[in-house]
């Protein structure tokens, strides 16, 4: 499945670039950022318990070199977990209730309503917002200005928008 979606975005930005879409950054903040950041790092750290299981001492300098790429210690690269798979259970509930409300429109027994649309997007962001806050608390004050600074930083900036309008 990971292959095939980034033969796919691949293929998107090799459209893009021949259509002279260039993209651009999201700004600082931007909820979305935080949340691929979160998945991103919850696939780091898949990668490195898989890691573990076959050679824990290339696990472990592995480990620490995730965290160090992000500029922080392993104890706060850690503590990111649990906060990712909080926000993800809340994010699935949110996402019935969305699945629900598609469902009720393509079968005719619901009128479409915008608002209800965006009140979902407000809950999916009201969630993630909730879910950096967990964080910032759960990290040590260095780790999280650390970790702010990465995901606005370096993070947010190999992340590219198109076509998105505010």
């Amino acid at each position: 499945m990971t292959k095939v979606f980034v033969i796919l975005f691949s293929l998107f930005l090799g459209a893009c670039a021949l259509s002279g879409q260039t993209g651009a950054a999201p700004p600082p903040g931007d909820p979305t950022v935080f949340y691929m950041f979160l998945r991103h790092h919850d696939a780091l750290a898949q990668d490195v318990k898989a890691l573990a299981a076959t050679d824990p001492a290339r696990a472990s300098n592995t480990q620490v070199g995730a965290a160090a790429s992000m500029n922080l210690g392993v104890n706060d690269f850690m503590r990111i977990g649990p906060v990712y798979q909080q926000l993800e259970s809340e994010l699935e509930a949110v996402n019935a209730k969305a699945n629900a409300y598609r469902d009720a429109v393509v079968s005719g027994s619901t009128t479409l309503d915008i608002a209800i649309i965006k009140g979902f997007t407000a809950s999916r962001n009201e969630a993630i917002a909730r879910a950096r806050a967990r964080l910032q608390s759960a990290l040590t004050p260095a780790g999280w200005q650390a970790l702010s600074a990465y995901i606005d930083g370096e993070f947010r900036n190999g992340v590219r928008v198109f076509g998105r309008t505010r």
